[in-house]
């Protein structure tokens, strides 16, 4: 069966879109800093211009007192326009264009022109104001609809202020350039968009091809083809997508095996008592079956029942801890308690001699004593099944910093290596023929290491083959 996936939106387009308006917002504001930066460069340039223009109008300003009146000097006539000479003073030709007479002003402190031709009052009040408190200041105003520069700066007499400039300058010209960058912006951003946009497809059309792969064999693996893995190639991001995909679906087989396994195995364990029951149902069903024999029936029948009712019960003891719904009675409770119960319920009639090894006084840790008891129940039985009656089991608690340590160790054959990593899985077996004789169903290491954390514990295991089993068992401390 082949996986079916939902037909996804275009993240192709989405992409682009986001390419390109990214780009679109960068360039607007990259675009309007450099119209900002330019113009104003171009109104610094202007500024110094006024402010060397100002440094010559304070010298001739200098012997404006030892001058009689009629020799008062006037500004040379290459300033009245920027790149254009005006009208020499007095030329009243061009009174109506304002912008044709943009002479150096020099004004005493009540505004009134030094120069006598020129009758108009300072171009700005308020920044005439400010250079009266001894203030240079730049502004720009307009003059018959077009914008001027004027700067306003005072005259000093000694230490005190006996005037004030005003020199002015056209922007005509800079704003001709401004209109020029402007337009040539407009012009080229339009046009680096369309770029952005072709070279968007072609490399959102390069990025997807991995993806489109990823999506091509993912939607071939199925429930029967778990084996088949993505191609790796290269290490970017895609590549590691494909790894974590990968170790994804070696979970998810693993999974699948140990489910059939489970499944396999727990059919197994509760077909046994199933035929028995069957068998001696059928037997007693006989009419000439004897009362004794329907006895020992109903015993064999009873047996087998038991037998599959403490399986069930396994099971559904392992799929609530599975939900984290095991229910837990937790307070403090000695460990030698725990043990000394445990070893009473030792399934076994006759076993191998115990020996415990527990601090005294018995460490205490935080835990529900039924589970603990059959934590230990199942470690002992385990233990006893294994070991031969001429050997020795034993078990020791003690305190470390934090933690309970508890070991169960045992004389018998031990475990091979290959094994340790498996021993907690359920109706796992080292020996199947031996496990099946001694009546075990697989579940009782995995039941004991379910018990242990849920106490926020940890179960480990340590053996040599042919010298016997250890259990570590770390619990909370009370």
């Amino acid at each position: 069966m082949k996986l079916r996936l939902p037909e996804a939106k275009s993240i192709r387009t989405h992409m682009i879109l986001w390419i390109v308006g990214t780009m679109a917002f960068v360039m607007i504001v990259m675009g309007a800093l450099l119209r900002y930066s330019v113009e104003s460069a171009l109104i610094r340039s202007v500024d110094r211009e006024l402010d060397a223009r100002s440094v010559v109008l304070e010298r001739m300003s200098e012997r404006m007192d030892d001058l009689p009146a009629p020799d008062m000097p006037q500004p040379p006539p290459g300033w009245f326009r920027l790149g254009q000479p005006g009208p020499p003073p007095g030329d009243d030709h061009h009174d109506g264009d304002n912008l044709t007479r943009l002479r150096p002003r020099l004004f005493d402190l009540q505004g009134h022109s030094m120069f006598g031709q020129d009758t108009e009052g300072p171009w700005d009040a308020k920044a005439f104001a400010g250079s009266l408190r001894g203030q240079r200041i730049y502004k720009t105003i307009t003059r018959s609809g077009q914008p001027v520069r004027i700067v306003s700066t005072p005259i000093h007499g000694g230490r005190n202020i006996v005037g004030v400039a005003q020199i002015a300058y056209p922007l005509s010209e800079v704003r001709g350039d401004m209109a020029w960058l402007t337009s040539m912006l407009l012009t080229l951003i339009p046009v680096a968009l369309i770029f952005a946009t072709i070279s968007a497809f072609y490399l959102t059309e390069r990025l997807l091809i991995p993806l489109r792969q990823i999506t091509q064999t993912a939607s071939q693996i199925g429930g029967t083809n778990l084996s088949q893995r993505l191609k790796i190639v290269g290490r970017d991001e895609f590549a590691q997508l494909s790894s974590t995909f990968n170790t994804m679906l070696e979970r998810i087989e693993r999974s699948f095996e140990q489910l059939r396994r489970f499944t396999a195995d727990a059919s197994h364990e509760l077909r046994t008592p199933l035929t028995v029951i069957k068998a001696h149902t059928s037997f007693a069903l006989h009419d000439d079956i004897t009362p004794s024999d329907f006895k020992r029936t109903m015993q064999s029948c009873d047996q087998a029942a038991t037998a599959m009712s403490r399986i069930v019960e396994d099971l559904l003891m392992l799929v609530r801890s599975d939900a984290g719904q095991l229910k837990m009675d937790t307070r403090p409770v000695a460990v030698r308690e725990v043990i000394e119960a445990a070893t009473r319920m030792l399934r076994v009639s006759q076993h191998a001699q115990i020996e415990l090894k527990i601090d005294d006084p018995s460490p205490m840790t935080m835990g529900d004593p039924d589970h603990l008891i059959r934590l230990f129940t199942n470690l002992i039985d385990n233990a006893a099944r294994h070991t031969p009656l001429n050997g020795r089991i034993t078990i020791s608690a003690e305190c470390d910093r934090h933690m309970v340590r508890a070991c169960v160790s045992d004389t018998g054959p031990g475990v091979a290596p290959e094994h340790l990593p498996h021993l907690c899985e359920r109706f796992y077996r080292v020996d199947e023929s031996r496990n099946r004789k001694y009546g075990g169903t697989g579940l009782g290491l995995a039941i004991s290491k379910s018990i242990v954390e849920a106490h926020s514990g940890s179960m480990t295991f340590q053996s040599v083959e042919g010298s016997g089993l250890t259990v570590h068992i770390a619990l909370p401390i009370a």
